[in-house]
């Protein structure tokens, strides 16, 4: 199960809906509307991320990338 979304701005929990402007969430509580980044465990769809993806906040795709760099 995916941990709580906890809104930086009033505290609730699990409050947010997707924004009418691109890549936000707003807080049905307090009305915040927030850049998804902005919010600690949130993914671009306004729900939690897979707990996979939550440690870096990247998709596993991206995630592989690193070492390729120096190649």
């Amino acid at each position: 199960m995916a941990a709580d979304i906890i809104c930086p701005r009033c505290g609730h929990a699990n409050t947010f809906i997707k924004g009418y402007l691109i890549d936000t969430c707003v807080c049905r509580v307090c009305q915040s509307q927030l850049d998804w980044r902005e919010i600690p465990g949130m993914g671009p769809d306004c729900r939690p991320l897979p707990a996979s993806e939550e440690g870096d906040g990247r998709s596993s795709e991206s995630a592989g990338d690193e070492g390729k760099a120096g190649v």
